[in-house]
C-alpha cells in the first residue's frame, strides 16, 4: 500500500469536491454523492485505497456517514481513516499528550458512569454525543470528552462499542420491547362488569358477543 502522504495526495482533491457538493447541494442523496466521489477517485488514482474508502463509507450507518460527510472536518476524518489502514510500522507517531488540566481519575470515573448511557446504535450516537458533551463540560471535562468523541466519530457503531470497552465502558444494548398482553373478550367483559354491576344481568353469551364486537372496533381504530 502507498504511504499516507502518497495516498492523501490522491484523495485530497476528491474529498474536497465531496465536501463542496454537500455545501452546494445539501439535499442530495448518498447514492448520487457516492457516484460523484467514485468518478473523482477513478480520475485521481487506480490504487486500491480508492475502493477501500468507498467501502468504508458504504458500511457506516446512515447517521454516522451523514455526520462525517456533513462535517466541516471531513478531510480530517478521512485522513484519520487513512492512517488506520497503514501497517503498524507506518503508523504516524502519536503527538505528545498535553499536560492534563483536569483530574484524570475523576474523568475516567465520569466516563465510566456516563458513557454507558449510549445504547450502542448509530441512530442514537448524535443525541448521545450532545448530551455527553454537555455534562462533561459541566463537570470540567470538555477537553478529554471532545478528544475522545472526535476519535470515535468516524468509526462504525460496533467499533465505538469496542473502543469504549477498552476504557472500561460497557455498553448495554436496549432490551427488546415486550409485546403488549393480549386482551380476551372474557377479560374485557369482566372489567366492564366490575365497573358497571348492572351489566351482570345481561346473559353471559350476549355479553361476550358484545365484547367481541367492541374488541373488533378497537382493533380497526388502532
Amino acid at each position: 500500500m502507498a504511504t499516507a502522504d502518497e495516498a492523501w495526495a490522491w484523495l485530497a482533491a476528491p474529498v474536497e469536491k465531496l465536501r463542496a457538493g454537500v455545501v452546494e447541494r445539501p439535499g442530495e442523496s448518498w447514492q448520487q454523492r457516492r457516484e460523484d466521489l467514485r468518478t473523482e477517485l477513478a480520475a485521481a488514482t487506480r490504487d486500491s485505497v480508492a475502493d477501500e474508502l468507498l467501502t468504508w463509507l458504504d458500511e457506516l450507518s446512515d447517521s454516522d456517514r451523514t455526520a462525517i460527510v456533513d462535517s466541516d472536518d471531513l478531510a480530517g476524518h478521512v485522513y484519520q481513516w487513512l492512517t488506520r489502514q497503514l501497517p503498524p510500522e507506518q503508523q504516524p507517531a502519536a503527538p505528545p499528550a498535553p499536560a492534563a488540566a483536569y483530574d484524570e481519575t475523576a474523568w475516567y470515573a465520569h466516563l465510566a458512569q456516563n458513557g454507558r448511557q449510549w445504547n450502542g446504535t448509530g441512530e442514537s450516537w448524535g443525541p448521545f454525543r450532545e448530551w455527553f458533551l454537555y455534562y462533561a463540560a459541566d463537570a470540567g471535562f470538555t477537553t478529554p470528552a471532545t478528544q475522545l468523541l472526535d476519535y470515535l466519530q468516524p468509526m462504525a457503531a460496533a467499533d465505538r462499542v469496542t473502543t469504549l470497552g477498552q476504557y472500561g465502558v460497557t455498553i448495554q444494548a436496549p432490551a427488546p420491547a415486550e409485546p403488549a398482553p393480549e386482551v380476551t373478550a372474557q377479560q374485557l367483559m369482566a372489567d366492564v362488569v366490575a365497573e358497571n354491576p348492572e351489566f351482570a344481568e345481561i346473559p353471559e353469551e350476549r355479553r361476550i358477543e358484545l365484547t367481541k364486537m367492541l374488541l373488533a372496533e378497537m382493533e380497526s381504530q388502532s
